[in-house]
């Protein structure tokens, strides 16, 4: 996917600097850095993406059900979430 979305996207729309829109406004990256932030985006996304599945399959070990370790893992994932919402709303 990585290679995909960095790659064939250049292949078919060519280059040039990347326009991101954020909350405070438009903010435009050069071409240099372009590639080494989809790497680390999609490092980072992978990272976090093991870290889940490792947790879902730690959970599934010790229950007898399957829908158990799922609601569980989706629960821990919603907490964490909710924390680090409350956690820049507070600041």
């Amino acid at each position: 996917m990585g290679f995909l979305a960095l790659y064939v996207s250049r292949w078919i729309f060519g280059t040039g600097d990347l326009v991101v829109l954020t909350s405070d406004g438009l903010i435009i990256h050069p071409e240099s850095d372009i590639e080494w932030r989809y790497i680390y985006g999609f490092l980072t996304a992978y990272l976090s993406l093991l870290t889940v599945s490792t947790l879902s399959i730690c959970l599934s070990a010790f229950a007898e059900n399957s829908i158990g370790p799922i609601v569980t893992t989706m629960a821990i994932i919603i907490l964490f979430a909710v924390c680090v919402t409350l956690k820049y709303r507070l600041n």
